[in-house]
């Protein structure tokens, strides 16, 4: 409304007021956007975590996407980091999986902050719903999403 955004429910009910310039998907912790930085609000429209951020993302199972400067990382509801803000760009891979790269080298880091890929790998990718497969070179390596597990096979010395 106005060039502002809220949030209605189903029914066309204002929850949140017109009142942010922008904002992410309605959560448990929103992303709003007011005055240039992005901050969080939960669905009462309470400020949360203020805005201090350049950009941030809603919360999705218990973290929330943020950019200091130009590094990216993740947060908890308390604002604690998580995921250290030094990366280049931060996506969500899966519920407990989240996708970093620094320039042209990517790495996967769990919901724990547990850095469980290191930053090494020119491209990673989905090939089944357990697995990824990252490549390094002319290297193949796999990823198990179920164990947190780097995988990296093991050649004979004649192959």
């Amino acid at each position: 409304k106005g060039g502002k955004f809220g949030v209605i429910d189903r029914q066309g009910k204002q929850i949140i007021p017109c009142q942010y310039n922008a904002m992410g998907a309605p959560s448990t912790l929103t992303a709003i956007e007011k005055g240039g930085k992005w901050g969080f609000i939960d669905l009462s429209n309470k400020m949360v975590l203020p805005a201090t951020y350049e950009y941030a993302e809603s919360f999705s199972d218990g973290l929330g996407i943020v950019q200091l400067l130009t590094l990216r990382g993740a947060i908890n509801a308390k604002g604690q980091v998580i995921i250290p803000l030094n990366h280049t760009t931060i996506k969500k891979l899966d519920k407990n999986h989240y996708l970093v790269s620094i320039g042209a080298k990517y790495g996967i880091y769990n919901s724990k902050g547990e850095c469980v890929v290191p930053l090494e790998y020119g491209q990673i990718r989905k090939v089944q719903d357990d697995f990824y497969v990252l490549t390094k070179g002319l290297e193949m390596h796999f990823f198990q999403v179920s164990t947190d597990k780097l995988i990296q096979p093991k050649l004979s010395d004649g192959n």
